[in-house]
C-alpha cells in the first residue's frame, strides 16, 4: 500500500537517461521501472512503468500515465511456489494501476523473487522480510502557535542484529486518494549508540498540495496512519539513496549526479520486503 513516490521516481530515473550537448538533448533507450513491495502478512504490490522520454516539449504530470505498463507478466516466487499477479486499477496509487494477488502472503524470514516480462524487457529481483518492530510510545507536543504538533516515536532496537528502518505516513481523512509515503528524514539504521530509539516523524509531501500549502508538521485535527518498517540492507540502500536525492536536489550547492540504488536486475526500481507495524494517530 505504500505510494512509493512514483511521480518522483519517474523524474529522477528519467533525468539520468539523456545527455546534453549544447542545445541538444540526446535521448537514451527506454528502460523498465519496477516499484514493488510485500509486507509481512500482506500481499505483493507491483507498479510497472517505462522511463519518461525527456525533451524540450512541456509535458503535464498527467502524461506520465502514458508510460504505465498494463500488459506485463509479473510473477512472485517463494521456494517452489510461483504466483502470477493480476493487473487492476487502484486509485490509491500513482499511476493508478497495480499488479497484485490474494494467493500469496508475505512471511517473516522468507525470500521472495520477482520477475517482470514485457516485450523485450525482462527484469528480476529478490528480497527478504525481517521481523516487524513495535513502537513503544508516541510523543506529541503542540508547537508555540498550537496549530501544529511535533511527533516522535520511541521503540526498542534489537541489539543482537543489524537493523534498517523507515517511517511511512498516510493521511486518513482526506477526499483525495492517499497511501503511504516516506516520512522526510524517516530512513535510518541502528548504527547509533543506545538501543531505545527516539525518532522524529514528519508529514510527507503530497501530490495534492502546493509547496506553500505543505508543512512538515501535523495540523491539529489531522488523522494519520504511521507505518514503521524493518527492512533488509538492500531495501535500506534504495530508500536511503532516494532520501538523499530528494533532499539534495533542492540545494544548488550539492548537485545530484548519481543514480539511486536498485536491486532490480535488467531495469530500474526496487523490490522490498517489509516487517511492518501500523498505528492510527489523531492530533
Amino acid at each position: 500500500m505504500i505510494k512509493q513516490f512514483s511521480k518522483y521516481l519517474f523524474i529522477l530515473w528519467s533525468a539520468i537517461l539523456f545527455a546534453c550537448q549544447g542545445d541538444e538533448l540526446i535521448e537514451a533507450s527506454p528502460q523498465l521501472v519496477v516499484e514493488g513491495w510485500i509486507d509481512a502478512g500482506g500481499f505483493p504490490t507491483v507498479i510497472v512503468t517505462t522511463t519518461v522520454p525527456i525533451n524540450k516539449e512541456y509535458k503535464d504530470v498527467s502524461t506520465l500515465e502514458e508510460c504505465l505498463v498494463k500488459w506485463a507478466k509479473v510473477t512472485v516466487s517463494k521456494g517452489d511456489t510461483t504466483v502470477v499477479l493480476t493487473g487492476k486499477i487502484d486509485e490509491n496509487h500513482f499511476p493508478s494501476y497495480i499488479y497484485t494477488t490474494g494467493k500469496l502472503r508475505g512471511e517473516v524470514g522468507e525470500r521472495y523473487k520477482l520477475t517482470v516480462e514485457y516485450g523485450d524487457f525482462f527484469v528480476e529481483a529478490e528480497t527478504t522480510i525481517p521481523s516487524p518492530v513495535s513502537v513503544d510510545s508516541f510523543i506529541i507536543k503542540p508547537m508555540n502557535d498550537e496549530e501544529f504538533c511535533q511527533m516522535s516515536a520511541c521503540f526498542t532496537d534489537d541489539s543482537l542484529s543489524s537493523n534498517y528502518y523507515a517511517f511511512f505516513c498516510m493521511e486518513s481523512t482526506q477526499d483525495t486518494p492517499s497511501s503511504f509515503r516516506l516520512s522526510p528524514q524517516g530512513i535510518f539504521s541502528d548504527n547509533i549508540e543506545g538501543h531505545v530509539l527516539r525518532v522524529p516523524i514528519y508529514m510527507p509531501t503530497s501530490l495534492f498540495k502546493t509547496e506553500e500549502e505543505y508543512s512538515r508538521y501535523f495540523s491539529v485535527g489531522d488523522s494519520v496512519i504511521v507505518k514503521l518498517v524493518n527492512m533488509d540492507v538492500v531495501s535500506y540502500k534504495f530508500w536511503d539513496s532516494f532520501e538523499k536525492i530528494r533532499m539534495l536536489s533542492r540545494n544548488p550547492l550539492f548537485p545530484v549526479s548519481d543514480n539511486m540504488e536498485s536491486n532490480i536486475r535488467g531495469g530500474l526500481g526496487y523490490w522490498c520486503g517489509y516487517g511492518a507495524s501500523y498505528y492510527s494517530i489523531k492530533f
